[in-house]
């Protein structure tokens, strides 16, 4: 009996080191990297507390997935590249690279390197809008001795990757969300604090944060809806704003034109002035001049009448 016993820790024993072993030589087969593109957003979501890469129901998701051999052998045969998640498997079954199949596997050397493209309809099932989603991206592939084995990652061990939750953003969210994002860059662009030379911009801006605050309040309540109209209206007080500001501009500028030309206008009437009255003196010491000597030949006159013999 204690034979027995032994014998069965023995091959309890042996068991986890195999299993140990299968599991290290899965993670060094494959090394893979993702990447999300054409998302409506990335980023920190308020309303979920969380880094999400979100998109539109109905709209296609796309994730470059990076697969790269470090297998112990000279090659592998990749035949399968996909993607599923914790919601209900759809009937088509989950989200396959169509670079790559059984009847048609891609050869990868040592070491080398593959882009595989995941591109899938995002559904829009009513339960996927409340909630973020965990993925799981695998790879299933043959090595040189024809043995077939599969490598999976779940997002948060995916390595050097994207790991954002998946989100699913209705017609609302996403529009909500993408106008707080249109009004967080106008408001990085224009620093803080925001000083408008106009006072009519600037009332029109501090109604356009109101609007703003009101709908963040909104977005985080889960109410997409009146958010997006919200952040609508405050898109439209900020336009409003500019004008304002431009046209308060504008005016500055053609009264500072106005009044640089008056200036000039002014300056020329002083130096006509001045230049007339300049030639006026001029003309009067001529005047002068030849006055004195009219007397003085009349002197000269008057001195030889004097002289002359009686």
């Amino acid at each position: 009996m204690r034979k027995q016993f032994v014998a069965m820790i023995v091959c309890l024993l042996s068991a986890s080191i195999a299993l140990s072993a299968a599991v290290l030589v899965q993670a060094e087969s494959i090394e893979s990297r993702t990447t999300w593109n054409d998302y409506a957003f990335k980023g920190t979501d308020e309303f979920y507390d969380k880094d999400v890469v979100a998109y539109r129901a109905g709209s296609q998701a796309i994730l470059a997935v990076e697969v790269k051999n470090t297998h112990a052998g000279p090659y592998i045969n990749v035949t399968v590249v996909g993607l599923s998640f914790d919601w209900q498997k759809p009937a088509g079954g989950w989200y396959n690279s169509t670079q790559a199949s059984k009847s048609n596997p891609v050869k990868l050397e040592s070491q080398e390197t593959r882009f595989f493209i995941v591109n899938f309809t995002v559904p829009s099932l009513t339960p996927t809008y409340s909630v973020v989603h965990d993925y799981t991206v695998y790879v299933e592939f043959t090595d040189s001795g024809g043995t077939s084995q599969k490598w999976t990652a779940a997002r948060k061990d995916l390595f050097g990757a994207d790991k954002q939750y998946f989100v699913v953003y209705s017609a609302d969210q996403a529009q909500a969300k993408q106008s707080a994002q249109t009004i967080n860059g106008i408001k990085t662009a224009l620093g803080t604090p925001v000083v408008w030379s106009s006072a009519k911009a600037g009332l029109l801006w501090k109604r356009a944060m109101n609007e703003t605050s009101i709908a963040e309040f909104y977005y985080n309540q889960g109410d997409f809806g009146n958010a997006a109209i919200r952040y609508s209206v405050a898109l439209t007080l900020i336009d409003l704003a500019f004008e304002a500001e431009e046209t308060r501009g504008v005016r500055l500028e053609d009264a500072y034109i106005k009044t640089q030309e008056a200036e000039a206008k002014h300056f020329d009437a002083l130096a006509n002035f001045y230049n007339g009255f300049s030639n006026m003196w001029t003309l009067f010491g001529v005047a002068l001049v030849l006055l004195a000597i009219g007397y003085i030949i009349r002197g000269f006159a008057m001195l030889r009448k004097t002289a002359a013999p009686t």
